[in-house]
């Protein structure tokens, strides 16, 4: 085996076990989600890819399949970056004073109330509506099947007992399933016309720029972004969730 294999081989193997270990701390640290597989995937092709190198397997191969592979992993990692970026643009949107309503996109649902991103984007809300007391909110999100009630009554329950909002500066929209179904049926309530009122979308920093391209799609003419913090030991994680989203919601033409 030459130097040069050896030592992409132990670079692969230590990528994998970084990854492994990430995806581990994910799971332990209830995400919210199951996402926390990919970081296993990523470690087993990365497993793979040093074993095939180690056994001279790869060599094996013939060249232009080589390259053909090669090719179509670069590409889809210059995807995933461009992707990831479009994202980062976005981390510190805020939106102007006096807008007529806020948006306010769900998140997991604990037993005990809101998860810690769910409660970022509700501590933002709450700041942004004591700031601007002519404005009101929709809180938009069903309830999953580990979820104790819809995640719009449970983070309605937070602003009104938690951060003091005035229970009739909010609406419920309690049967959305998805960021799509977030803004279809938060507009379709009646509260707010999305082609004339000015309207703020609040969700998580990684998440705003795929929401704001629905919203525009779905006909909110005169939208602008709230971003809320997020965790930063999750950003690998969720920066990662959010670029393949991207990605899939640009290829099904809802971007």
């Amino acid at each position: 085996m030459t130097a040069p294999a050896l030592a992409a081989s132990v670079a692969l193997l230590a990528f994998a076990a970084c990854c492994a270990c990430y995806g581990r701390a994910v799971m332990l640290l209830r995400s919210g989600t199951r996402f926390f597989l990919a970081w296993y995937a990523i470690a087993a092709l990365l497993a793979l890819a040093a074993a095939l190198a180690l056994t001279g397997t790869w060599r094996a191969v013939p060249a232009p399949a080589r390259w053909a592979f090669l090719a179509a992993v670069a590409a889809g990692a210059v995807a995933l970056a461009a992707a990831a970026c479009c994202s980062l643009r976005h981390f510190r949107d805020r939106a102007p004073s006096g807008v007529a309503w806020v948006v306010v996109l769900g998140a997991q649902l604990l037993d005990d109330g809101p998860s810690v991103a769910l409660r970022m984007r509700l501590d933002a809300t709450a700041d942004y509506l004591r700031d601007n007391p002519g404005t009101r909110c929709v809180v938009s999100g069903g309830q999953g099947p580990n979820e104790p009630t819809t995640e719009a009554r449970g983070m309605a329950a937070y602003l009104v007992e938690r951060r003091g909002v005035d229970p009739a500066r909010i609406v419920e929209e309690p049967a959305s399933t998805s960021t799509v179904e977030n803004l279809r049926f938060s507009a379709s309530l009646g509260a707010f016309d999305p082609t004339r009122d000015r309207v703020a979308v609040l969700t998580s920093d990684f998440h705003l720029f795929r929401s704001l391209r629905i919203a525009r799609r779905l006909g909110y003419r005169r939208v602008c972004g709230i971003a809320a913090p997020s965790t930063r030991w999750y950003l690998p994680n969720n920066l990662l969730r959010e670029s393949m989203s991207i990605l899939k919601d640009a290829a099904l033409g809802r971007l």
